[in-house]
């Protein structure tokens, strides 16, 4: 026969969800990819004449986490011209790529390199999973572009 303190135990773990929120919609949901913040004067991907965040958009993802990274332009003619190239189609962002451990991605493109296109030499295009995963990786031609999603301009 079931004791009172028995059936005290199975109605408190009935009612709590076992230890859990109770709440079957929520439980093991991933949380969403969160940018990150700007960059400023003392990040090395910061540029001077303008900065963009690109994203990874779900068919150029291959590690199954949404990256981010910002990419800064020291050149007053290359930000125009990255301006003009993201109005008129998908843009290709990069520059020389510098191995770092102060971001998510591994890397970032130096800001006195930095260039767009919107189509460009496929040896120099690739993704931001490719360079997170080999951030020292050399192209040919000595930059690599990424595909991505522009999320923010400043």
């Amino acid at each position: 026969m079931l004791r009172f303190h028995h059936i005290l135990i199975l109605v408190v773990l009935a009612f709590s969800g076992c230890g859990g929120s109770g709440n079957p919609t929520t439980t093991n949901m991933p949380a969403a990819p969160v940018p990150p913040a700007p960059p400023t004067s003392a990040d090395p991907w910061f540029g001077t004449a303008g900065n963009v965040l690109l994203s990874e958009n779900t068919t150029n993802d291959t590690d199954g986490v949404q990256d981010f990274i910002w990419i800064g332009f020291n050149s007053q003619t290359e930000w125009q011209k990255f301006l003009a190239n993201q109005k008129t189609g998908p843009v290709r962002v990069g520059g020389v790529n510098v191995p770092t451990t102060k971001n998510s991605v591994n890397f970032y493109f130096d800001p006195n390199t930095t260039t767009s296109d919107n189509g460009g030499i496929l040896e120099l295009q690739t993704l931001i999973d490719f360079l997170k995963q080999n951030p020292s990786a050399k192209s040919g031609l000595g930059i690599w572009l990424v595909f991505g999603k522009i999320e923010q301009i400043r």
